[in-house]
């Protein structure tokens, strides 16, 4: 971000983002990143190659702070990490910001599914506000203030104000976040088959190079279908067989990296994904290229292959191997 102009708006940007950020444990139904290790070093991996948006999922402990969860699943690191590893990155790259998504995993309230159990009983959701609370006054050097202080959405940023700073676009509140975060939004993560959740995803990118540039647009190119359809296919792909035939099923991630390919003015927003590989990234980066003042270097800040995915995951994202057969049987579901 370093050669983008100061006065460019946060909701004019194009964010390359991570869904489920830190899902690496659970096995092929839950896991969406790919793995760089536990404590916050796939965080740290992810912001070092490109990813400016994180969506943290968490718990309260028994000890009253949040842990990573996805699902029932602890993801292996708690909420000390994400801003340790946060803050780590800003200090050494201060011309950046990281815009994130904090959701509780469980609602904190009087009925709790049966996913929620290993949450303190008695929690209510003033209670996770208050933790919150208790996290940004120990790292008031690290949030902007106006999206965490719980006195209200703030406007849109401009960069320059949010420059080395963790911007909470949303906490599950009115009290907390930045204007419009969750106002042009697409999540449609049940959307069957990949073709149709596509077309929601090509909607939402559309919309946002259409539409007013103060404005926040988060698009979510993930998706599942439990045991049916697994992330990493939504994400890369699959082959499916049908009266003998075998076809491909391009991804969702494949298909917006082709798509952004074909052209290069708009903003596309905030786009947060499933294993996302270095091309697609790029694609998005590219998009800022007109909020670079006249004599800028985009090469500065360009996205390499030989510095950012080269994902493992999409090497397996055609075929169903024997690991998908314990996943079927529960081996993989922890």
């Amino acid at each position: 971000m370093a050669n983008i102009a100061d006065d460019t708006s946060l909701g004019a940007m194009s964010l390359p983002g991570t869904h489920d950020t830190l899902a690496i444990h659970g096995g092929a139904v839950a896991q969406t990143q790919e793995v760089f290790g536990d404590n916050g070093k796939t965080l740290k991996a992810q912001l070092e190659h490109g990813i400016r948006a994180v969506d943290i999922r968490v718990r309260i402990s028994g000890a009253m702070d949040f842990t990573v969860h996805h699902g029932v699943v602890y993801q292996k690191a708690n909420f000390g990490d994400v801003l340790n590893e946060t803050r780590a990155f800003l200090k050494k790259h201060p011309s950046e910001t990281v815009l994130m998504r904090l959701k509780a995993e469980c609602p904190f309230e009087d009925v709790k599914p049966v996913d929620c159990a290993n949450d303190p009983k008695s929690m209510k959701a003033k209670d996770a506000r208050s933790i919150f609370g208790h996290y940004v006054s120990r790292n008031s050097d690290l949030f902007y203030t106006p999206s965490a202080a719980g006195e209200g959405r703030a406007p849109v940023p401009r960069l320059k104000d949010v420059r080395g700073k963790l911007v909470l676009g949303s906490f599950d509140s009115d009290a907390y976040g930045i204007e419009t975060f969750n106002k042009n939004q697409e999540d449609h993560w049940t959307a069957d088959p990949v073709e149709k959740k596509w077309n929601y995803v090509k909607e939402n990118v559309d919309r946002a190079a259409r539409d007013d540039d103060n404005e926040m647009y988060v698009t979510y190119t993930s998706a599942s279908q439990g045991l049916t359809r697994l992330p990493f296919e939504y994400a890369g792909g699959y082959w499916q067989e049908q009266g003998g035939v075998r076809t491909e099923v391009q991804g969702v991630n494949y298909r917006l990296m082709k798509y952004l390919n074909g052209g290069d003015s708009g903003r596309v927003g905030t786009v947060m994904m499933d294993f996302p590989g270095w091309a697609l990234i790029d694609d998005i980066i590219f998009r800022n290229n007109g909020h670079i003042p006249q004599g800028g270097n985009r090469a500065i800040w360009l996205v390499n292959s030989d510095k950012t995915y080269v994902n493992s995951q999409y090497q397996r994202c055609m075929v169903r191997g024997p690991e998908f057969d314990s996943a079927k049987s529960g081996g993989l579901v922890t």
